[in-house]
């Protein structure tokens, strides 16, 4: 279960998209939740996969806002803001990028065992 992952330009501002990634997580925080199925194995294993996708770009995101803080510090763009502030704030997006993507690299470990799971469960068993 190996994603690539290929950046694709946005022409959405960036409070746009992730207001939307917002709404969608929680969408299928709600639909992994309920006692609805959630389909076949199969489908399930796409939706790991997918997930899998976004934390990878989730990470990258968390990271990037660090470095927009470190060059914002870095060029006096952010000159107004305490450099103590600045340091906290650039330190905690990069600690959660590095936590997103460690969570991201266990969701991959699980890719054998989702793979066995969608061989030896029936076509049209649901989850």
């Amino acid at each position: 279960m190996v994603l690539g992952h290929e950046p694709i330009p946005s022409v959405l501002p960036a409070t746009v998209v992730a207001s939307h990634l917002a709404v969608c997580a929680a969408e299928l925080a709600v639909s992994a939740g309920a006692d609805v199925p959630l389909g076949s194995a199969d489908e399930f294993a796409e939706v790991v996969q997918n997930l899998l996708a976004a934390q990878r770009s989730v990470a990258a995101a968390l990271a990037g806002l660090a470095g927009r803080v470190d060059a914002g510090q870095a060029t006096g763009a952010l000159a107004a803001t305490p450099a103590i502030e600045l340091e906290v704030i650039s330190e905690v997006l990069q600690a959660a990028a590095n936590a997103v993507g460690y969570s991201a690299d266990a969701i991959a470990e699980s890719g054998p065992a989702i793979e066995s799971m969608c061989e030896s469960t029936a076509r049209n068993t649901r989850l």
